[in-house]
C-alpha cells in the first residue's frame, strides 16, 4: 500500500512540477517516481501499476466499497478533480496527519 500512496503523491507532484499528466509521458514520469517506490519496477510495470490502481479505484467507487488504504482513495479522488494548489494542500494535510 505504501507504493500506492507514493504513486498517487508522485502523480500529483509530477503534474505540479512538470505541468502535464504522467500518462502523457510515462518515460519521464518513470524517472521522476522510480526512487520513491519500494518495489523495483520497469517502465511497463509502472504503467501497468498506474492503470491497475485506476481500475481498482473506479471499481471501488462503482461498487460503493472502500479501498484498504484511505489515503490512497482520498488522493486519487482529489487528484482527478482539484487544481494544483488544492492538491498541494491535501498532500500537506496528509503529511501532517501521518
Amino acid at each position: 500500500m505504501d507504493d500506492q500512496v507514493a504513486l498517487l503523491r508522485g502523480k500529483v507532484k509530477y503534474k505540479e512540477q512538470i505541468g502535464i499528466e504522467p500518462k502523457a509521458d510515462m518515460s519521464t514520469f518513470y524517472e521522476f517516481i522510480k526512487e520513491k517506490l519500494q518495489a523495483n519496477v520497469c517502465k511497463s510495470q509502472l504503467s501497468d501499476k498506474t492503470r491497475t490502481l485506476q481500475k481498482k479505484f473506479m471499481k471501488s467507487v462503482n461498487d460503493g466499497e472502500m479501498m484498504l488504504d484511505d489515503k490512497a482513495k482520498i488522493l486519487e479522488e482529489k487528484w482527478k478533480n482539484l487544481d494544483d494548489d488544492k492538491a498541494t494542500l491535501i498532500l500537506n494535510h496528509l503529511d501532517f496527519i501521518r
